[in-house]
């Protein structure tokens, strides 16, 4: 099993909502499956919910998005 390391953002209290994959997928413009094997590939920081869920903070997509541009 892959051991995720936590984003720099991760306190969900100080940031804004975190963002699903299915989401954070649309807004990088990618499919599911390219955007899973960024995140295998530790290029997507990614933290764990307290909900149970994948997620990825706000402020990283927002750097993602930027660098993307």
């Amino acid at each position: 099993m892959v051991e995720r390391t936590p984003a720099l953002n991760s306190n969900l209290a100080d940031s804004p909502a975190p963002v699903s994959f299915t989401d954070a997928a649309g807004y990088l413009g990618l499919d599911i499956f390219t955007f899973y094997s960024l995140v295998q590939r530790d290029e997507i920081p990614t933290f764990l919910a307290p909900w149970g869920e994948f997620v990825v903070s706000q402020h990283d997509l927002d750097q993602l998005i930027a660098r993307k541009e």
